[in-house]
């Protein structure tokens, strides 16, 4: 079983119960997300701070970066200046 601690000031909703800041619940599995909350700095592995990191820097890597706007003349054009 996983530990996990709601380190957030908001309540976290699961389908057992209501997690309230400070409080812990327990897991069999990660899902996607437990994850997700980890990655944001909602929910910490008790049991390893390593765990976490490592499960943050998962997350951030999958996540796409922004693009950048197009000009004025590309966006009217509809192709490079």
């Amino acid at each position: 079983m996983i530990r996990l601690t709601n380190i957030s000031v908001s309540i976290i909703f699961t389908p057992e119960k209501m997690v309230l800041p400070g409080d812990f619940f327990e897991v069999e599995e990660l899902h996607d997300s437990h994850k997700r909350l980890i990655a944001e700095g909602r929910l910490e592995v008790e049991e390893s701070r390593t765990k976490t990191k490592e499960i943050a820097e998962e997350i951030n890597s999958k996540k796409k970066g922004k693009k950048e706007a197009k000009s004025i003349p590309e966006a009217e054009n509809g192709g490079t200046v």
